[in-house]
């Protein structure tokens, strides 16, 4: 067969067979075999959120590349080539073009910029800290109520040792099971949630791992490395 460095199935280019013609632009890097717009930012992309958006889903014909965990340099806009330094954040994207918005202007170049959809929600991160406000208000709402108990049962019989620890319990009780109803999060409640074209869902954890379900299994399973 013809030589394939990287072993990513494109074969490498040569006198007979060039990149113009379907050849490996990346010959010894197996995550990118091509280059679209030719700015050395490759076409496979490594973040599922990409496939959200706007730009991405109203191109026609579709953009080139598909996900690679850990793709090498990957072109968040790939058919828009790179003149100079990127200033913005979104990688492989000309300055002043935003792919999350959609492009209603005439030059091409992203200058004529419309917001059209909501792309986010909150993140992981903020919904943490939600939840760890919320806790910490139940935590000292929890504190004043068995201060202010401590305080009237001054001048009242005092309770037997039995009779307190129970209701001590019985109190830590519900404040765990308030914590537990406040830190449980669906994963198809973060941003990090998506669904493929083949239907399977993708949800990256905040350690960065991805998991991933059909619709034939019941349980998240870690993507094998």
């Amino acid at each position: 067969g013809c030589p394939d460095q990287d072993g990513d199935g494109y074969s490498d280019p040569d006198a007979h067979w060039d990149i113009p013609d379907g050849a490996d632009a990346v010959a010894n890097i197996a995550t990118q075999w091509a280059d679209a717009d030719g700015d050395g930012w490759y076409d496979n992309y490594d973040d599922l959120s990409w496939m959200n958006d706007e730009m991405r889903q109203q191109a026609s014909p579709p953009w080139p590349g598909v996900f690679i965990e850990d793709a090498h340099r990957p072109d968040r806009c790939p058919v828009d080539a790179v003149e100079g330094e990127i200033i913005y954040s979104h990688q492989g994207c000309p300055n002043g073009m935003n792919p999350i918005y959609v492009d209603n202007g005439t030059d091409g170049l992203g200058q004529n910029l419309t917001y059209t959809k909501d792309t986010g929600g909150m993140s992981t991160g903020t919904i943490a800290l939600i939840v760890l406000i919320f806790l910490a208000i139940i935590g000292l709402g929890a504190a004043g109520a068995v201060l202010s108990t401590r305080l009237n049962k001054k001048d009242s019989p005092p309770l037997s040792t039995s009779t307190s620890r129970i209701e001590s319990e019985m109190a830590r009780e519900d404040i765990a099971d308030q914590q537990q109803e406040q830190e449980y999060l669906e994963p198809e409640d973060d941003s990090n949630y998506t669904v493929d074209d083949d239907g399977i869902e993708w949800w990256k954890d905040d350690d960065g791992t991805w998991w991933y379900r059909t619709e034939e299994m019941d349980e998240w399973v870690e993507r094998p490395v």
